[in-house]
């Protein structure tokens, strides 16, 4: 019920009722964490692989600013 209400919500009904595989990714703000999201259609409805991309989020992120301050640095 909970993923219903996240972004990851409209794929997932979509998987549902197209019944094909697929990929999302939505913010869990109850636990302020990022995550992704496989689902594959099955016999009873969905079956939901998950797993946290908060680290390589903030990894990615930490990154794209040290990109921004070397372009900074070498263009003064």
């Amino acid at each position: 019920p909970y993923l219903a209400s996240t972004t990851a919500g409209p794929v997932l009904r979509k998987a549902m009722l197209e019944r094909r595989p697929v990929h999302a990714e939505y913010y869990a703000q109850p636990r302020q964490e990022w995550f992704e999201v496989d689902a594959f259609p099955s016999n009873g409805g969905l079956t939901l692989f998950s797993r946290s991309t908060t680290q390589r989020r903030k990894a990615e992120q930490d990154l794209q600013d040290a990109h921004r301050r070397l372009a900074l640095h070498l263009a003064n």
